[in-house]
């Protein structure tokens, strides 16, 4: 998730092209690491959790965490408005040289 691993991921797409990434943990936050590290590329990150319906969970579906990143607007507002929000990035993106991600941690994670 640091900014040159995403910068890598973003070069393989078209130029309407849309990243999605699975990001679930109980433990950390890790939608704002990768919306910091996607901002220089000019896209936005919108977030969704997937709550399992009763018969999912019975199978064993967990609540998952999902990120799209796009430069597209469009893309930004047909999200949007089937019930996607937007992540505010991070101020300092994960990098290759600087990955501290103890300030990732969720609040409620150990407590």
């Amino acid at each position: 998730l640091t900014a040159e691993a995403l910068a890598d991921d973003l070069r393989t797409l078209a130029p309407a092209g849309l990243l999605a990434v699975h990001v679930s943990s109980r433990y950390y936050d890790l939608g704002p690491a990768v919306a910091a590290g996607v901002a220089p590329e000019g896209r936005t990150v919108l977030r969704r959790l997937h709550d399992p319906t009763v018969e999912e969970s019975a199978r064993g579906v967990t609540t998952s965490d999902w990120l799209v990143a796009t430069a597209d607007p469009a893309d930004v507002a047909w999200f949007e408005a089937h019930g996607w929000e937007r992540v505010t990035p991070d101020p300092t993106p994960l990098t290759d040289d600087r990955s501290d991600t103890l300030r990732l941690l969720r609040r409620d994670a150990l407590w």
